[in-house]
């Protein structure tokens, strides 16, 4: 049954990219940044190829610290997520997608409260 729900995770996300590659919505979420004695907490979607901070999408009504709880619970409860790991800030994998890159340098470089359109 595990295998079947991987294999239907990872038929919707390939079809989910390409409605995004054609039509490109916008869609806003919350991910957060989570140390624990020097190691960051990074995630790997069902379907993806690259690690990620946690987090996610809004749901109607909910502000970024309502989002960014909801998403922290569903994802250590392992619904949404093939693996998660902690890992050194100074030896990422390599699969580390370019946009959590850029999240953690700007939080290395000073940037506590950070708000952006990736």
């Amino acid at each position: 049954m595990n295998k079947l729900r991987l294999l239907g995770y990872k038929i919707i996300y390939q079809l989910a990219k390409f409605y995004w590659k054609i039509f490109r919505p916008r869609t806003s979420g919350a991910r957060g940044i989570i140390l624990y004695d020097q190691e960051i907490l990074l995630v790997k979607n069902l379907g993806s190829k690259h690690w990620l901070l946690p987090g996610g999408g809004f749901k109607k009504n909910e502000d970024e610290q309502q989002c960014l709880f909801r998403e922290l619970e569903e994802e250590l409860k392992k619904w949404e997520i093939e693996d998660a790991g902690w890992f050194q800030l100074s030896a990422l994998p390599s699969k580390t997608s370019p946009a959590t890159l850029r999240r953690i340098q700007e939080f290395q470089n000073g940037n506590k409260n950070l708000v952006s359109i990736w």
